[in-house]
């Protein structure tokens, strides 16, 4: 009962981690002695949140400030920034008529921009991508999206490429086309150093190609140029290398490749083809060069835990046949996953794949250290790695030997963990509908708050405190280790939206 949200659980955990730029296996994880008593630690507090919102004062001087989105329907505005600690706020809009598509890749690292679509993707097809200046409002246009052609464009996809759906008309065919095409043409992505911005568009036409705009020079350079559609755009996290995933026109299921290209590189379509097929899925950066690769399928379990290497193409496979769960030490180098073939199903035979939880290093050395099986599997902890996750019955740190100790029964209502750590893995915490659990990096319970119902959390980028939201999508920070929660957000009521997933850092 706790299977089916893995995956999701999965990528949210990895792709928040930072990657390490040397691969030195080490299969072993932190073990502590065994407790003095059986029962979990007592917490040192226990608070219950008030529910009264105070104005806030302007902004400190000083960043970062946290800024999201609070229009009922997400991508409007306005936009609200928040001092780090919650005590200060200014409200921001974007011109008539913009929006934005994800606020998490619209904002440049460095805070001074963001990208914004005026126009629509439906008739008149004039969307248009835009840079504003957050601190002044300024604005630039950057390019429409649409060529003038834009229409008769479709058609030569479809004259081209042969009608692969049960569809009765060549317009039939079309929509199917159009659907494939606008399902990634608002996709962009910045730089690291903040310079650059890649996006799709179908400029020249006739499909969706990848596009880098240079801040600097204020131009713009095409760099694909075939009859896929971009759907997915990341630089690599030194800014060498441009990841983007290229969808086959048609419907969902007609796959894709994943391709990288080197921004630098003036030859048009120039790109390299790292992975391609039906079912996959990019899961995350292990380093500036490694690129983490899950297979999946329409239903069953994930497979194939492998990473690609950008830079010669080789791929190495962690895992070749089905598992339940996994996470990634990126401290150690160290993969934790949980294997359950005689519950899931094996791939092939011949993996001779067994159930239990096994340690993985990144060049394919693994050990078994547990006859069980865990799902909601984590690492945290700050100078040491603690390995944490559930049996089914309860919330467990596992030891390097398969030993494991209570640490917590907090389930949501679905039989669901729900877990963050901070971005120093110093600080665990365990939420549901009820409050939350604050451990500290040696896994004690040292903090409980209650009478909550906690469905997201946002750290602060120094892990001193966070932000958490409600299910009535009101807005709280708390420190960690003082203050009670602060209201800093309140919903009035059904025309609001605060996202939990549209949330994005200021320097």
């Amino acid at each position: 009962m706790k299977k089916i949200f893995l995956t999701l659980i999965i990528l949210l955990t990895h792709t928040a981690c930072t990657p390490n730029t040397e691969l030195q296996p080490k299969l072993t994880i932190t073990s502590k002695p065994p407790p003095t008593q059986s029962n979990p630690p007592l917490p040192t507090s226990s608070v219950t949140p008030t529910s009264t919102l105070t104005q806030l004062p302007p902004l400190s001087p000083q960043g970062p400030y946290l800024m999201y989105d609070t229009s009922s329907w997400l991508g409007e505005g306005p936009f609200m920034i928040l001092s780090a600690d919650g005590t200060g706020s200014r409200l921001f809009e974007l011109p008539d008529g913009g929006y934005i598509h994800k606020l998490q890749n619209s904002v440049s690292p460095d805070g001074e921009w963001l990208a914004y679509f005026t126009g629509s993707i439906e008739s008149p097809y004039d969307l248009v991508l835009n840079l504003l200046d957050i601190s002044d409002s300024s604005v630039r246009n950057i390019t429409p999206l649409f060529s003038n052609d834009y229409v008769q464009n479709l058609y030569i996809i479809a004259e081209t490429l042969p009608i692969t759906l049960n569809t009765p008309t060549i317009e039939s065919w079309i929509i199917h086309l159009e659907q494939a095409l606008t399902s990634g043409i608002m996709e962009l992505a910045w730089s690291p150093d903040g310079s650059q911005l890649a996006f799709a568009g179908q400029i020249d036409g006739p499909s969706s190609d990848l596009y880098i705009y240079d801040l600097d020079t204020n131009t713009i350079k095409r760099k694909t140029d075939d009859l896929r559609h971009i759907f997915r755009i990341e630089w690599s996290p030194d800014g060498q290398y441009v990841l983007f995933t290229n969808s086959i026109p048609g419907a969902i299921y007609q796959g894709a490749t994943l391709q990288v290209i080197n921004p630098d590189d003036e030859d048009l379509d120039d790109s390299i083809t790292l992975e391609s097929g039906f079912w996959w899925m990019g899961a995350g950066w292990l380093s500036p060069n490694l690129y983490l690769i899950i297979g999946i399928s329409d239903g069953g379990s994930p497979h194939n835990l492998r990473y690609v290497n950008i830079e010669t193409s080789e791929t190495t496979y962690l895992w070749p046949d089905t598992y339940v769960d996994y996470a990634i030490d990126f401290k150690n180098n160290l993969v934790a996953l949980s294997s359950a073939p005689s519950e899931y199903g094996s791939l092939n035979s011949s993996t001779n794949t067994e159930d239990g939880l096994f340690l993985l290093s990144l060049d394919g050395n693994q050990r078994k250290i547990s006859e069980e099986i865990f799902w909601n599997l984590i690492f945290h902890g700050g100078t040491e790695s603690y390995l944490v996750g559930t049996d089914g019955e309860n919330i467990l740190e596992i030891a390097d030997d398969g030993a494991t100790t209570f640490l917590s029964d907090r389930f949501d209502n679905f039989g669901r963990v729900r877990s963050s750590t901070s971005p120093d893995r110093r600080w665990l915490v365990l939420f549901n509908e009820f409050g939350f659990d604050i451990f500290s990096e040696s896994s004690q319970l040292i903090r409980t708050i209650i009478d909550i119902n906690v469905s997201g959390i946002i750290w602060h980028p120094d892990s001193e405190g966070f932000f958490f939201f409600t299910d009535e999508n009101n807005l709280y920070y708390i420190s960690i280790l003082d203050g009670d929660p602060l209201l800093v957000d309140l919903c009035p009521g059904e025309d609001c939206a605060v996202s939990k997933y549209d949330f994005v850092w200021l320097p």
